[in-house]
């Protein structure tokens, strides 16, 4: 993890809804192709991304930089800091299917770890051990995720509501959430439109948003206080969530070790209650030992 620093991710985070349509292609173009076109001229910038010059001047403007030599100069600065986790994705053919996905997976996983920031995972944290009711949100193909971030937060955490559809009975449960909520959100591409509509909803009601997204031009990313990208790769229409899953685990443990007795106390009421139920074929194991 990395000591906060504003860069021009942070820029086009924060002024996306401004934007003019060109100028967000433009800052989308950026975004997903920094690598390649740091040292290109505004001119051949402009030709590489399909806008006029003259976008990419006022992008540089609406991005609070004098001019695009400032603009290019921080584009080379994201090449510079993710210099040690360059792609190593696509692999060659002549490696295995099991090869090609893990090594996929394994380059998301190290280009999220350099991209988050320390000092907001324990924000992260702190807002979701504070928070009265946290709401886990994940339509689509994207409620694997949040079924999974939820089920764990349910074991140690009260008042944990899980939001994988948009619907009137849904839409009545967000009615009783107070500003003093904390949302946890997924949402990747192709962005569910009920995901949407729900986090603009929660956002309406003042609720903190914590973003897990895979672009600072995500549609989540605007209404998100604190914003986590997963960088997303695809070999087919499967969506590589191993990165995301070890992210939802670490704030799991970090919302866990806030208070670890009390947390322990809670598993154990949870394994108990398990066992009432004869759920496992093996029953000896205790889990709040394994901590």
């Amino acid at each position: 993890m990395k000591a906060k620093k504003t860069s021009i991710l942070d820029r086009i985070r924060e002024e996306a809804p401004s934007l003019s349509p060109k100028q967000r292609a433009l800052a989308k173009y950026i975004v997903e192709n920094y690598r390649d076109i740091a040292f290109l001229s505004s001119t051949n910038l402009a030709m590489k991304a399909s806008v006029s010059e003259a976008t990419v001047t006022r992008l540089a403007y609406a991005l609070g930089y004098p001019g695009y030599s400032e603009l290019q100069s921080a584009i080379q600065e994201l090449l510079y800091q993710g210099i040690s986790s360059m792609q190593k994705y696509p692999l060659e053919s002549n490696h295995s299917v099991f090869s090609k996905v893990i090594n996929m997976e394994q380059t998301v996983m190290e280009e999220m770890l350099n991209g988050i920031i320390e000092e907001d995972f324990n924000e992260a944290v702190e807002q979701l051990y504070k928070a009265r009711d946290i709401v886990v949100i994940g339509t689509q193909f994207n409620r694997v995720v949040a079924e999974y971030a939820s089920l764990y937060l349910n074991v140690f955490k009260e008042n944990v509501h899980k939001v994988l559809s948009y619907d009137p009975e849904t839409f009545n449960s967000l009615e009783s959430i107070s500003s003093n909520a904390v949302a946890l959100v997924f949402s990747f591409p192709r962005y569910p439109r009920a995901t949407q509509e729900i986090v603009q909803y929660l956002n309406e009601k003042n609720v903190k948003i914590i973003g897990i997204t895979d672009s600072v031009l995500s549609p989540i990313a605007s209404f998100s206080s604190l914003l986590f990208l997963v960088p997303q790769k695809f070999m087919s229409f499967i969506d590589p969530y191993g990165a995301v899953m070890a992210l939802i685990h670490s704030l799991m443990i970090g919302v866990f070790l806030k208070d670890k007795e009390q947390s322990r106390a809670k598993l154990k009421k949870y394994d108990h209650f398990l066992m009432q139920q004869d759920s496992y074929v093996l029953e000896k194991i205790e889990l709040a030992d394994l901590l």
